[in-house]
C-alpha cells in the first residue's frame, strides 16, 4: 500500500494509470512531512478498523511513517522508495538517503521493519535498481516494486528491450524470494515460470486494477501452480479509495 495517499482519496478519478500518475505527482508537490504524517495516521486507523495488523508501505518520508506506526501499535514494513527518473545526480543522492534512513530506523521499534523499494523499472535507472537490490540483500531486507501493471508498460518495454519487464529484471538478478511485486497483472507464461522459479511474491491489487482500468486478469491459478507466493493488497487510497482488506478479498 501507499499509506500517506489517504489524502488523495478521490483526487483523480476515471482515468488510466498514466494520466492518474500525472495528477498524483502534481498533487505530491504540495505534500510536506506533516501532511504525510497525518495521512499515514488516517491510513493506519482505517487498516486497524478493518482488521489489518501488518502492512507493507511504499511512500515518501519513511521516518514520518515509522513514527505513526509506533504510535498506532500496528506493524509496518516501511520502505525507502527509489524514484530517480534517470537523473544521475538524484540517483546518487537517493542512494545516500537510503543508507541514512536505514541507519536511522534500524532498531527504532519492534513494530517497524525496513524495506527497500524500486518504484518501477521505468522510473528508476538500472544502476539504482541494481544498487537497491544489492543493498537489500546485503542487509537481509525485503525488496518492493511495481511490475507489469498495465499493457502499455509491457508494450513500451518490449519496444525498448525486446523482452518483458519480468525477463529483464530476472536477467539483472533482481527477481528473488525477497521481492514483492505489486500488480503483476500482464504476465505471460514465461514470466509466471520465472516468478515461480524465483519465489517472487505477487500482489493482487484488485480494486486499484479495476479503478485504473488496468485490464486483463490476474492469473492467480497459474501463479499459484508455478510456485509464486500469491497475496492480496489494497494499493493506496488514491488508486483504490479504501484500505479494507476484506473488501479486497471480496472483489478478488
Amino acid at each position: 500500500t501507499h499509506a500517506g495517499m489517504t489524502l488523495f482519496r478521490g483526487l483523480s478519478e476515471d482515468m488510466p494509470l498514466e494520466r492518474w500518475l500525472a495528477d498524483i505527482w502534481e498533487g505530491e508537490r504540495y505534500l510536506d512531512r506533516e501532511s504525510i504524517y497525518w495521512g499515514t495516521k488516517l491510513a493506519l486507523l482505517e487498516m486497524i478498523k478493518s482488521g489489518t495488523a501488518t502492512f507493507a508501505d511504499m511512500y515518501w518520508e519513511p521516518d514520518v511513517a515509522a513514527k505513526a506506526v509506533v504510535e498506532s501499535g500496528i506493524r509496518g514494513a516501511i520502505s525507502y522508495c527509489f524514484l530517480d527518473g534517470g537523473d544521475k545526480e538524484k540517483a546518487a543522492r537517493q542512494r545516500d538517503e537510503c543508507v541514512q534512513m536505514y541507519e536511522s530506523l534500524k532498531g527504532c521499534s519492534p513494530l517497524v521493519s525496513f524495506v527497500v523499494s524500486i518504484h518501477a523499472h521505468y522510473t528508476v535507472c538500472d544502476e539504482n535498481m541494481l544498487w537497491a537490490a544489492d543493498f537489500a540483500r546485503k542487509n537481509g531486507l525485503k525488496l518492493h516494486t511495481h511490475l507489469s501493471e498495465t499493457r502499455k508498460e509491457n508494450t513500451d518495454h518490449f519496444e525498448k528491450y525486446g523482452i518483458s519487464p519480468t525477463r529483464r529484471l530476472y536477467e539483472m538478478g533482481i527477481l528473488g524470494n525477497d521481492l514483492i511485486a505489486a500488480h503483476s497483472l500482464w504476465l505471460d507464461d514465461n514470466d509466471i515460470e520465472l516468478y515461480g522459479r524465483c519465489g517472487v511474491t505477487a500482489v493482487h491489487n484488485i480494486n486499484s486494477n479495476l479503478k485504473l482500468s488496468s485490464g486483463y486478469r490476474f492469473r492467480y491459478n497459474e501463479l499459484r501452480d508455478a510456485g509464486a507466493n500469491v497475496t492480496i493488497g489494497t494499493d493506496g487510497c488514491g488508486s483504490s479509495n479504501r484500505l479494507d482488506m476484506l473488501e479486497a478479498m471480496k472483489f478478488a
